[in-house]
């Protein structure tokens, strides 16, 4: 439902996209491809990977932890079509970088939880943040940058971006051994701050004034957003992307205490779990090889 909300404001006006230079190309997909790989690790790879971590720590059920990365996916969807509005209007830019900032914050505020609803008011803000930096916006700023482009575009994000869990478990796993949970969440803040807002910040730098879509007649022979909202088939296409999200985040969110329980060791589960990215980007090179008869 998010990817289709925020895709959905991409498309709707295909007159407003230019072409990319392959210049562009270079100076804006690649810093975001850096750029997602991290917040994807830092803003959602980071929940499965301390998960086991917090149940020790704090006298919360592994259902009560889970539930705030629920609550967190929730309010990024609810969030997508403003998200979509303001990236038609022209501001995407600044929803990007300021998202992403936004993040590290909350990141900082992580750090220092110690009850629960402090914990599910973090993840609550990090939903906000999650509808203004993560694949969705991307796909739809990338599709209004690099016009007849974006599809290639998007596919280098996609590749380079599935690796955001072989960064994030493994990463947690040896640094929390050497400064603890909380210092982690700081150096995955960090790296949102001064890493992937500056990449953001140069990659999108001359389109910080994006091209509002047209609006009303110009619209006319592209068709309105609303108007697929009452397509059967957008309807089923939302709800298959919300179940293999939904499928997604219920094995990596409880794939470490899972194996744990089984007496799998730490190190070997830390492994099986970084494997899940270079799977994602098998599979996504599977669909390139036969795209063009599907």
């Amino acid at each position: 439902m998010q990817w289709a909300s925020a895709r959905v404001s991409a498309v709707a006006h295909p007159r407003s996209i230019p072409v990319a230079s392959g210049d562009t190309f270079r100076r804006v997909v690649w810093p975001l491809a850096v750029a997602e790989t991290l917040l994807w690790a830092g803003f959602y790879y980071l929940f499965p990977a301390l998960l086991g971590i917090w149940e020790q720590e704090f006298p919360w059920t592994k259902l009560e932890i889970a539930g705030a990365l629920t609550t967190a996916l929730l309010v990024s969807a609810f969030l997508a079509p403003v998200a979509g509005r303001l990236i038609d209007h022209g501001h995407g830019r600044r929803l990007f970088i300021g998202s992403a900032f936004t993040g590290a914050v909350m990141l900082v505020a992580l750090s220092r939880v110690t009850e629960l609803w402090e914990f599910y008011a973090v993840w609550a803000g990090i939903g906000v943040i999650m509808a203004g930096c993560l694949y969705e916006p991307c796909f739809a700023i990338l599709t209004r940058i690099m016009g007849d482009r974006s599809r290639q575009a998007i596919t280098i994000v996609t590749l380079v971006a599935g690796f955001a869990g072989t960064v994030a478990f493994p990463t947690v796993h040896t640094l929390d051994a050497i400064m603890g949970w909380r210092n982690v969440v700081l150096v995955f803040a960090g790296l949102a701050a001064f890493v992937c807002v500056p990449l953001l910040f140069f990659g999108l730098a001359h389109h910080g004034k994006e091209a509002p879509a047209p609006a009303e007649g110009a619209a006319a022979n592209t068709g309105k957003p609303l108007n697929l909202t009452r397509n059967i088939v957008f309807w089923l296409l939302a709800v298959a992307y919300a179940m293999m999200a939904f499928n997604h985040f219920a094995i990596i969110s409880h794939m470490l205490p899972l194996l744990a329980e089984r007496g799998v060791g730490p190190e070997t589960a830390v492994l099986a779990a970084s494997m899940i990215g270079p799977m994602q980007v098998a599979g996504r090179l599977c669909v390139l090889a036969v795209q063009r008869h599907v």
